[in-house]
């Protein structure tokens, strides 16, 4: 969800952008088959550098005898992931789609070719990355709302959100939950 939700806003940005420069309001309906196919092309070039760098990984670390380095075979594993990520951005797609798709391929591919112990290094390092982030995110979200002091707070626009968002939840999970269970 984050990473089209990502896709969708650097589309209808530059199509924004491209719209004030232009000054063209007859051509809305280009605009906007532009941006949905601007959209296809960057969440499928995208995807395709994710699973290409993933396959590359997959190929060397079943093709070499790079198991005899555990430590070097994870490294590997998680430099090629990034780079992912950093390939994507270098060619003005989404990075953030790219590592997903590669962690996706890397995870039913490359995994299975890492030695045991190189297994339980990522395993674990992921594992500690997670825990990190996660916090750090939480910390900063947390943080941020107090030391910001140009936050004006609309009591009847959170507690809106609050129902708004609980009657969002129980439109999805009674229905599909009723549909599941038949």
């Amino acid at each position: 969800n984050d990473a089209v939700a990502i896709v969708i806003t650097r589309s209808l940005e530059d199509y924004e952008t491209k719209q004030l420069e232009t000054h063209d309001k007859s051509a809305a309906f280009t605009a906007i088959l532009m941006a949905i196919l601007y959209f296809v092309f960057v969440f499928g070039a995208s995807f395709l550098v994710g699973s290409i760098i993933a396959i590359i990984n997959a190929l060397l670390t079943k093709f070499t005898k790079i198991k005899d380095l555990p430590q070097l075979e994870s490294s590997l594993l998680i430099l090629m992931s990034y780079s992912s990520y950093l390939l994507a951005e270098m060619l003005s797609l989404t990075g953030i789609v790219a590592a997903l798709f590669c962690g996706i391929c890397q995870a039913h591919y490359t995994y299975n070719n890492l030695s045991e112990e190189s297994k339980a290094i990522t395993r674990q390092f992921f594992s500690v990355l997670n825990f990190i982030a996660e916090n750090f995110i939480f910390l900063y979200v947390g943080v941020s709302m107090f030391v910001d002091r140009d936050h004006q707070f609309d009591l009847p626009f959170i507690v809106g959100s609050f129902i708004a968002i609980i009657i969002g939840r129980a439109a999805n999970i009674y229905p599909l939950s009723f549909l599941l269970n038949q």
